[in-house]
């Protein structure tokens, strides 16, 4: 008996026990959140005592490299055309219909659309690092370190190719409400991370040490849990090429394009943020800044604890057209995470200066305006994100991911002119008074009109 027959009797078995989508979104929503608490504390002990003595081994300046490097390889998930987010949407509606065949052609279309944008993007771009210029994109005050671009670029190609196709699996879990599962392997690969990085620190000193230990190590976790997912959990996934259908990829790839500008005004707003300030003031600018969007980045971790398990949550309620569950959600939601943002935007906003002094010591200590605009723009960022997530769930993400790139094509230039006269504080400051004026006060209007358009289903 093969392993899908197998499936297909397990299925049959577990409908003799139904469990209504209610309970089932409340149990999957609380083992997501308990896992994640655990993966985070991984990822934050990787954050908060190895980060820092990478930092004392590499010194300032090529710490400030890795960071640059890091964020210039944000730019190539763009072409993913966020392809995971539009898979788990359909996967959630498919699963919900109870859709097997729809989730088998799904995975399988959208993991070899996935290979074949990234497969040739990686290619031209190891020319581009071997062959052309990287200086091209970091300025000359990085010339002394060509060489260790050269080889950490390298580096983050090889594991940006396989993490991106891993993505396909990963979205179909969220889709199943499994988040769980992630989170259980991300544990895994953050506390390996951090005895890789302290190992590394050690003995392997160097920007590809680094990256091959922090990246490396984590995409292996992530590269099991894909491997278990296709052949033990769900075999009928392994993405086969004779299932692919163009024609399914249009819904998948019209979300994607609308949360793709979602990440575009991320590096737009924080990755590109530390590249300029690198070309203006010099590596040790990237380092401070990215020090601080590093302590925005755990900050939103947290919430996403809650959040990336929610969202498919919600997209089944949607589907089932259950607006009270939604309703009730968001409450929940804005009350708890709203409170967790106000505590650490003021502990960015006042006390970032002694954060980062406590964390890394005194060779990137920020300016007051620098940690105090920050942590205002975390505050704009969880309210941002909070409202972006139920939209998503409800379906419609298109207007508010036009809104959220329009701010960040403006904040470009205004952060160029504010560093160049400011200094690196204009950096966080053109995050703050862009958000504000452009997307704030919107996304909650947008996410109240799509929210009354859904038809009331009483949960039983």
């Amino acid at each position: 008996m093969d392993d899908e027959t197998q499936y297909d009797i397990s299925m049959q078995e577990s409908s003799f026990n139904p469990i209504s989508p209610a309970v089932k979104r409340k149990r999957n929503l609380s083992l997501a959140v308990i896992t994640s608490v655990i993966s985070k504390i991984a990822n934050t002990a990787v954050q908060v005592l190895a980060m820092p003595i990478a930092l004392h081994v590499l010194g300032v300046a090529r710490f400030g490299v890795y960071t640059s490097l890091a964020a210039a390889i944000g730019w190539l998930g763009l072409s993913s055309i966020g392809i995971g987010p539009g898979l788990t949407r359909k996967i959630a509606e498919a699963a919900a219909k109870e859709d097997y065949e729809l989730e088998k052609r799904l995975v399988s279309s959208s993991f070899f659309f996935m290979l074949s944008i990234i497969l040739p993007i990686v290619c031209l771009s190891y020319i581009f690092v071997w062959l052309g210029d990287p200086l091209l994109i970091f300025g000359q005050k990085y010339l002394p370190y060509l060489h260790e671009i050269r080889l950490g670029l390298s580096g983050l190609l090889f594991f940006f190719f396989l993490r991106m196709l891993l993505t396909i699996g990963e979205a179909s879990q969220m889709g199943y409400q499994e988040q769980y599962v992630i989170n259980s392997f991300g544990a895994a690969g953050n506390f390996l991370c951090l005895f890789s990085l302290l190992f590394i620190t050690r003995y392997f000193p160097t920007i590809l040490g680094i990256i091959i230990a922090v990246y490396g190590i984590t995409t292996f976790a992530r590269l099991c849990n894909f491997l278990v997912l296709i052949f033990k959990t769900r075999p009928y996934l392994i993405p086969t090429l004779k299932l692919y259908n163009k024609s399914l990829l249009k819904g998948v790839i019209g979300t994607g394009i609308a949360y793709s500008l979602v990440q575009l005004s991320l590096i737009l707003s924080y990755d590109l943020n530390i590249i300029v300030a690198g070309r203006i003031i010099g590596p040790s600018a990237s380092a401070r800044l990215g020090v601080l969007i590093q302590a925005v980045t755990l900050g939103m971790g947290m919430v996403a604890m809650i959040t990336q398990p929610l969202w498919p949550a919600l997209a089944d309620a949607a589907t089932r057209k259950e607006k009270k569950w939604i309703a009730n959600a968001y409450h929940k939601a804005m009350k708890t995470i709203m409170l967790y943002a106000i505590a650490v935007g003021l502990i960015i906003g006042l006390g970032g200066k002694y954060l980062v002094l406590f964390w890394y010591g005194p060779k990137v200590v920020p300016s007051f305006w620098l940690h105090f605009f920050i942590g205002i723009d975390f505050l704009l960022e969880v309210w941002f994100h909070l409202h972006f997530i139920f939209l998503m769930g409800l379906g419609n993400i298109k207007k508010v991911s036009i809104l959220i790139f329009t701010k960040s094509v403006v904040t470009l230039p205004v952060s160029v002119i504010c560093i160049t006269y400011f200094g690196l504080p204009g950096a966080a400051f053109s995050l703050v008074i862009t958000m504000l004026l452009i997307v704030t006060f919107t996304v909650y209007h947008e996410f109240k009109l799509e929210l009354n358009k859904l038809e009331l289903k009483t949960i039983e």
